[in-house]
């Protein structure tokens, strides 16, 4: 485990586009594939939460596709924690396409 100096220590030496994924990786609990799949429709800032409806998939020839939680329970909303809210809002604003 990460400690929260450590976590923030990493987001100051990737390029900026990636530290709202890595810190939302640490505080959140989702996985990479969860991450990874998420949406803009996905994130509100105003709630702060985040919703899960997608993971990446790995198909049996090796591919990788969007695709529904393993489980129903996989599907969920997640609360953000407000420290991330700036980051992520900026995330949104800068580098999201």
């Amino acid at each position: 485990m990460a400690t929260v100096a450590q976590v923030y220590a990493l987001a100051d030496s990737v390029p900026r586009r990636f530290v709202a994924l890595i810190l939302m990786a640490a505080f959140t609990s989702l996985r990479y594939r969860e991450l990874a799949a998420l949406r803009r429709k996905d994130v509100n800032v105003v709630r702060p939460t985040v919703t899960v409806r997608a993971t990446l998939v790995e198909r049996q020839d090796g591919s990788v596709t969007f695709g529904p939680p393993k489980t129903a329970a996989g599907t969920r909303t997640v609360t953000m924690p407000a420290a991330l809210v700036h980051e992520v809002s900026d995330h949104l604003a800068q580098d999201a396409e």
